[in-house]
């Protein structure tokens, strides 16, 4: 577990799964959604992470907005 200071409260050391940040992404104010350019896939990562991967896209308001939706195979 890490703490935020910002927000106040603990949070798990591991990343969000893409169903947990897309319910909620304020609540994960450290991670952002990235999507890989070679396979379309999305992935969250911590902020640093995603600003230094050159091999992604990081996602922006998209999916506040609802615009991508997970599928349920």
């Amino acid at each position: 577990m890490s703490f935020n200071y910002a927000v106040g409260r603990l949070f798990l050391a591991r990343a969000p799964t893409l169903d947990e940040y897309m319910a909620d992404p304020d609540k994960y104010p450290d991670y952002e959604m990235t999507m890989d350019y070679n396979s379309g896939k999305m992935e969250i990562l911590r902020k640093a992470e995603a600003q230094r991967r050159t091999d992604r896209q990081v996602v922006k308001r998209m999916a506040a907005d609802g615009f991508f939706q997970p599928m349920n195979t």
